[in-house]
């Protein structure tokens, strides 16, 4: 029942904006946007299977920057990065087997996932 309830609002809420679509008038729909966009977006990770036993969810952000190729803006590039962080360590530790640790650092690990991507859209 929750379910129909949400798809009923959510209907109620777009058809006014598909109607304001239609009935827009024709020199409306020449493209406005810029050659160059850029676009940023927060990202979940939920790990499965075997990953999961080491790791918790992961948090991040990815950024995209799209050159459009056409005045139109129906063919473009994309270039994206993005960053998931599923947690860092830090612990001091003895640089040298000496009786007494005389040297001590501390050494950090971060533990994370980067994705490079380039292409058509």
């Amino acid at each position: 029942m929750r379910y129909r309830a949400a798809v009923a609002v959510l209907l109620v809420l777009v058809a006014p904006l598909s109607a304001q679509q239609a009935a827009a008038p024709a020199d409306s729909l020449t493209p406005t946007t810029a050659r160059w966009h850029f676009g940023v977006a927060a990202d979940l990770g939920r790990p499965l299977g075997a990953f999961k036993q080491q790791v918790g969810q992961a948090g991040g952000a990815q950024g995209h920057l799209r050159l459009r190729l056409d005045h139109a803006g129906r063919v473009s590039l994309r270039m994206q990065a993005g960053w998931l962080n599923y947690g860092h360590e830090s612990q001091p530790i003895c640089l040298a087997a000496t009786p007494g640790c005389r040297v001590q650092v501390n050494v950090t690990t971060a533990n994370g996932i980067l994705s490079v991507g380039v292409g058509p859209e």
